[in-house]
């Protein structure tokens, strides 16, 4: 995912530091409808990895993205709900990068907190569980970047932003095929995530479909050690054109140096999952295509202005994450506005019938289901920088 061009000042970490930064973002509308009287609240509820190694890819910028337009939204009057101005309280649950603690902690936001609705998680194995919880309660909740299908399928109130995996390894095969003119091809993939080997498994479909072959299909375990020198071993032999590495990035820029190290000269293809701040920073990273959801060269008008309101705030660029986190706050308050409701059935109801909302990664309509047509953006590392460079419309 899209890195920060980091300030000074390391961001705190954790429950209690996030929650604590939470209850300031809770003030601020004091007075709000000219009387003393207390003013009523929405109250968001935000699911996010604070800590480990997915803290800084992940957690951090969906904290930013989210606090950031509520104190935007705050600062503005608030959301008016059925002619009534409503403050936002974005409470944030930290969770281990684990399945279980992440629905731990949904189960505390929609039991104890009592949220309005649901932000997050990001990774398709952390929302996958959740969206099934949300569910059941009738909390409406938006993943801004989980692309399993399974995150939404079969579930009315569950939502997400980021395309589909199908789509991004339809994306990434044509390319390799069309632009490439890759006759051969290898995955290596992690078995145990529902991201990865979604993904995997959509690329060599289609990429076979298309005329391709491909020569290794390999895997590791997301707990094993970074060594993955006997499956590069084994892709080498077949001496594909094209490799797709659709996993985190601290597993992915591993393989990019020992691929490199082993020989292996394939063009190498990465995925939504990538930082694509700190790609320009490995040297075996250098030419490699990598497809995602947004970036900051993208035109529109809402791009410009939020990243100049971003940078005021962090002193960084936003990564994808952030600027997905933040449209799916704004979009969340849009429709409460709309529904006349905070949540529950009228908001799901609001929620599914955004049309053409213009955020700052493009523009959002959901027909008919939880998941919206978007765009995807390949771009590509290349002296020192991650360049944008093409849009693939679905």
């Amino acid at each position: 995912m899209d890195s920060s061009r980091h300030g000074a000042g390391a961001h705190p970490r954790g429950r209690a530091v996030g929650v604590a930064r939470v209850m300031m973002l809770a003030v601020g509308l004091a007075g709000c409808g000219g009387s003393d009287a207390p003013v009523p609240e929405i109250r968001l509820g935000l699911l996010a990895t604070m800590e480990g190694r997915f803290a800084e890819s992940s957690g951090d910028p969906s904290l930013r993205g989210a606090e950031l337009a509520v104190a935007e939204r705050n600062a503005a009057g608030g959301v008016v709900v059925d002619g009534v101005p409503h403050r936002v309280r974005l409470i944030v649950r930290s969770y281990d990068a684990r399945a279980d603690d992440a629905a731990a902690q949904a189960r505390v936001l929609i039991n104890e907190d009592s949220v309005h609705a649901l932000i997050g998680p990001q990774l398709s194995a952390h929302a996958i569980g959740v969206a099934v919880m949300a569910e059941g309660a009738r909390v409406v909740m938006i993943s801004p970047m989980s692309s399993n299908p399974a995150t939404t399928e079969g579930k009315r109130f569950v939502f997400r932003l980021a395309f589909l995996d199908d789509f991004q390894g339809e994306v990434l095969s044509d390319f390799a095929l069309d632009e490439l003119k890759a006759r051969t091809g290898a995955v290596l993939y992690e078995e145990t995530s529902p991201y990865s080997s979604g993904l995997a498994r959509e690329f060599v479909a289609r990429f076979q479909a298309g005329g391709g072959r491909i020569v290794a299909e390999e895997s590791f375990l997301g707990d094993a050690p970074l060594d993955f020198t006997t499956q590069l071993r084994r892709i080498g032999r077949g001496r594909p054109d094209v490799l797709l590495l659709p996993n985190a990035m601290a597993a992915d820029s591993v393989q990019m140096r020992q691929a490199r190290e082993l020989g292996i000269q394939s063009q190498i293809l990465g995925t939504d999952t990538w930082d694509l701040q700190l790609s320009p920073n490995l040297a075996a990273a250098e030419g490699v295509y990598v497809t995602h959801q947004w970036h900051y060269d993208m035109e529109g008008p809402e791009v410009a202005p939020f990243l100049r309101r971003f940078d005021a705030a962090y002193q960084r660029l936003p990564r994808t994450t952030a600027a997905m986190t933040y449209d799916a706050t704004v979009l969340l308050l849009d429709a409460m506005e709309r529904a006349g409701a905070v949540g529950g059935e009228p908001l799901r109801a609001a929620v599914a019938g955004t049309r053409d909302f213009q955020g700052v990664t493009g523009r959002i309509s959901f027909d008919g289901s939880g998941s919206p047509r978007r765009s995807a953006v390949i771009s590509r590392v290349h002296g020192g920088k991650v360049s944008l460079f093409r849009t693939v419309d679905p």
